[in-house]
């Protein structure tokens, strides 16, 4: 919650209103139905997590996050004050914000002692290196639904779902050059962990 000064990344949360001078914490299903639960709770959770990575305190920041997710550009929103950012922590922290804040609240995630423990360790994860065949040829992001595209590479879905709505009849005939890719003749999870062993199993199920 601090910067490098020691000030907090988060400003007041009174002064943090939308257009509609509701708090931007507010659950919006329990605004409208009057009904509070502790899944209200995960959504301001979810709130905290993009002000902390985004450094933005706008109303519509979960919308303009979901914006930049779907166009594969999660590090034009990064808070750069904050550092340097891991691609892979990044992402999974932008992927746990958006969950916290569906609309839905059933389908909002339990805040359970394994997804602590994660939250914990994130840390400790900017430092490993990551095996380039997790990464996207495109994003150069870890791939959270890899798809085998008709090059026989593979792609983050919804950076290839993106390239194909540009130029849906001229996807490139030149490869990406990766350094290292799974090969598409054997199961993912076998392959990556010849390569890997048991050190980044964890990783590669949170991928898959």
């Amino acid at each position: 919650m601090l910067t490098a000064n020691q000030t907090f990344r988060c400003p007041s949360f009174r002064r943090c209103t939308g257009s509609t001078g509701v708090s931007l914490y507010t659950d919006p299903e329990s605004h409208r139905t009057g009904a509070i639960s502790h899944k209200s709770d995960i959504y301001s959770f979810g709130i905290v997590i993009l002000q902390l990575v985004t450094g933005k305190t706008h109303g519509g920041l979960v919308g303009e996050v979901k914006r930049a997710l779907s166009n594969g550009k999660v590090a034009s929103i990064l808070d750069l004050s904050a550092g340097e950012w891991s691609g892979y922590v990044a992402r999974r922290l932008v992927d746990l914000g958006l969950q916290c804040c569906e609309l839905n609240g059933r389908e909002r995630p339990e805040l359970t002692p394994s997804l602590v423990k994660e939250l914990e360790h994130m840390p400790f994860l900017e430092e490993q290196t990551v095996p380039s065949f997790f990464l996207c040829p495109i994003l150069r992001e870890i791939m959270h639904d890899p798809q085998v595209a008709a090059d026989e590479f593979t792609y983050e879905g919804e950076a290839l779902r993106g390239w194909l709505e540009k130029w849906p009849s001229n996807f490139p005939d030149d490869k990406f050059e990766v350094k290292s890719l799974v090969s598409n003749s054997q199961p993912l999870p076998e392959a990556c962990y010849s390569r890997l062993g048991c050190k980044y199993q964890n990783h590669l199920m949170m991928c898959l």
